[in-house]
């Protein structure tokens, strides 16, 4: 397993998953919510770009094996969960901001909140 190569993979996955989670400030914005409701998006953003930076810098990319493929898809997975429940951090508690996080980017379905439609529209793309 070549560390350097899953670097690089998950570099490029976390810069381009930066532009996914950034989303939301758009349309928190085109909605006209405060913008301290849109700092778990704004920090979540940043930590997504920067880690992705410093991934691309310290990794070297090469044709990966299935293994390093397999291995840089369950962490990116990972990653993006993990980082990912930053923005409901604001709303819950870490345990529920993960499952919450998992459940939106597998698109189950599942929520932990009661009435998802009472969300910001930044955390909710859903119509009202």
């Amino acid at each position: 397993m070549r560390g350097k190569v899953l670097a690089a993979i998950l570099g490029n996955f976390l810069k381009v998953f930066t532009s996914i989670i950034a989303l939301p400030i758009v349309v928190g914005l085109y909605y006209g919510e405060p913008l301290n409701s849109l700092y778990g998006f704004i920090y979540s953003s940043i930590a997504c770009l920067f880690l992705g930076l410093v991934l691309t810098r310290i990794g070297n990319y090469q044709e990966p094996s299935v293994g390093e493929a397999m291995v840089s898809t369950v962490m990116g997975w990972m990653l993006a969960i993990v980082l990912g429940s930053i923005p409901f951090l604001l709303q819950t508690n870490l345990t529920n901001a993960v499952f919450e996080s998992a459940a939106g980017l597998t698109t189950t379905g599942i929520s932990i909140f009661l009435m998802p439609e009472d969300l910001p529209q930044s955390s909710y793309f859903g119509g009202r």
